[in-house]
């Protein structure tokens, strides 16, 4: 595998020239975050491929999260301002 020059392209971007092997593999070693070990790819028609960083989620989680009412009145409640309770031991 064989890796080109980082260029900056606009704000923050750069570009890094990657190459596959014989199998169609490449590394990320150079590009991208360690903690990020899993991503959604996207091609689209011109050939081009975005990579976003991704997470897994239960079934559950998803359909909490697609509920605008539940999640904004769980937000509520724990951003709500609770009373301050002083112990002595």
């Amino acid at each position: 595998m064989a890796y080109g020059v980082c260029i900056v392209v606009g704000m923050n971007a750069k570009e890094t020239l990657v190459e596959l092997d014989a199998r169609r593999r490449t590394s990320f070693r150079r590009v991208g975050r360690s903690e990020h070990s899993r991503y959604l790819v996207t091609e689209y028609p011109n050939g081009d491929v975005l990579l976003r960083p991704a997470v897994v989620i239960s079934e559950e989680e998803a359909r909490f999260m697609s509920d605008p009412t539940l999640v904004a009145t769980v937000e509520a409640r724990r951003t709500a301002s609770r009373p301050t309770v002083t112990r002595k031991y």
